[in-house]
């Protein structure tokens, strides 16, 4: 009976030295969690300054560009100001623009050169 005791013991023994393996092991695979999870935050709160950032200056190209056009706009119409648009005058094929501007200022009773 004294070393069946003992057999148990002993079985007792190595059981609670693997369970206790067991827990050091779990334990061990929860702190790198932690410590994973507390990076992947760290890194997440980076990224969302940094998403912030970008977004801003989205903001400031997309008003800049908006100037841009306004001014390229204003600037086109302004190298247009002392051109003449004629409509209604069916376009001829091989026509000589200098010919039809001269018919044009004959029209008109204003003489229009080639320096015009």
């Amino acid at each position: 009976m004294g070393t069946e005791i003992a057999d148990l013991e002993r079985e007792f023994r190595k059981e609670l030295r693997e369970i206790k393996q067991s827990l050091e092991f779990v334990n061990k695979q929860y702190e790198d969690m932690k410590k994973e999870c507390a990076s992947v935050k760290e890194e997440n709160a980076a990224l969302k300054v940094s998403n912030d950032l970008l977004a801003q200056e989205v903001d400031r190209l997309k008003a800049q560009v908006r100037d841009n056009s306004l001014k390229i706009t204003a600037q086109d119409q302004y190298s247009r100001n002392k051109n003449v648009e004629v409509k209604g005058i069916p376009v001829e094929k091989g026509e000589n623009l200098l010919n039809f501007l001269g018919k044009v200022g004959v029209a008109l009773r204003e003489p229009i050169g080639c320096d015009s």
